[in-house]
């Protein structure tokens, strides 16, 4: 069963995204007063996507430096890109080509990638449950029951991310492999909250990526003559980027569609207009992923095979 679930995921996804097509198609009479995207339109959020696509790696950077990697912004900007496109595919191959390609060329141990992957994982959480938060009381306020829900798993995110971050936890004493193992990621995240800067740095870098994110969505609307409260932007942003840590299908393809689409309602947004809007900043995505990401993973590849 386990071998079969990356498909089963793929799967998901296409009929997640056959779904929001098919609503679209159905409901396009709502669409119809839409003015279509200008050219400018696309290339700034093509724009913002690389900018954010910067900032990301400059995070992925600063936390590699913090566990003992030292690496280069350029060669990190192509191993990303080629991770992020090969996600995409079941099983993450790129989340194990990045792994592979730190521990061949920077000596860089699984179980430091691992505390390096864990450490990401939770600052993206708590810079998306914070921002989220704020924004959901600052705009809309609990008075709704879905307000005071939304709250709740933002806040447990929080508490559950710092916990996760902060407490403290036992060096096993057992020896072998295990034991080993064990010991060398825990010594791992000492070094990373051994020093605040290393975690705060990251941290910005992850908070430029989440505004720049609502930004594009933001652009997108704007293009549609659609208004949208900047608070509220932030909030769907929180939805985007739970439902790409939640990873139910890769990439999150379709659930984000969904729950950002769908999420546009609470901006006064037709949802029709919602799901399209989502659909198109995906495009934006896959069209990074295809013209930068094809060339990036060709070459992480010819230097692998060296």
């Amino acid at each position: 069963m386990s071998e079969r679930r990356p498909w089963w995921q793929i799967l998901l996804a296409l009929v997640l995204l056959a779904l929001v097509a098919s609503y679209l198609y159905r409901h396009r009479a709502a669409l119809s007063d839409l003015p279509p995207l200008a050219a400018s339109v696309w290339l700034l959020a093509f724009l913002i996507t690389a900018a954010g696509t910067g900032s990301s790696v400059c995070a992925v950077q600063d936390v590699l430096a913090a566990v003992g990697a030292r690496t280069r912004w350029g060669e990190m900007f192509l191993l990303h890109n080629a991770a992020y496109l090969l996600n995409f595919l079941p099983a993450k191959p790129g989340t194990v080509l990045r792994a592979t390609y730190l521990r061949s060329h920077y000596e860089f141990s699984f179980a430091r990638f691992g505390v390096f992957a864990l450490f990401l994982t939770l600052l993206t959480t708590l810079v998306t449950a914070a921002v989220g938060l704020a924004s959901l009381l600052a705009v809309y306020g609990l008075d709704r029951t879905a307000d005071r829900l939304f709250a709740a798993l933002l806040a447990a995110c929080i508490a559950a991310t710092l916990v996760l971050l902060f407490a403290p936890l036992p060096v096993p004493a057992w020896e072998g492999r295990l034991g080993g193992l064990l010991r060398e990621l825990l010594a791992s995240r000492r070094a990373l909250l051994g020093a605040p800067l290393t975690l705060l740095r990251p941290t910005v870098w992850l908070l430029v990526v989440y505004l720049l994110g609502a930004l594009r969505l933001g652009v997108i609307y704007a293009g549609f003559g659609l208004d949208a409260h900047p608070g509220g932007l932030l909030l769907l942003g929180a939805l985007g980027q739970l439902s790409m840590l939640a990873s139910l299908t890769p990439g999150a393809l379709g659930v984000r569609e969904l729950l950002v689409g769908g999420g546009a309602v609470v901006l006064g947004v037709p949802v029709e207009a919602g799901l399209l809007a989502a659909l198109i900043e995906r495009a934006v995505g896959l069209a990074w992923s295809v013209v930068v990401g094809v060339p990036s993973a060709l070459w992480v590849w010819r230097r692998q095979a060296r």
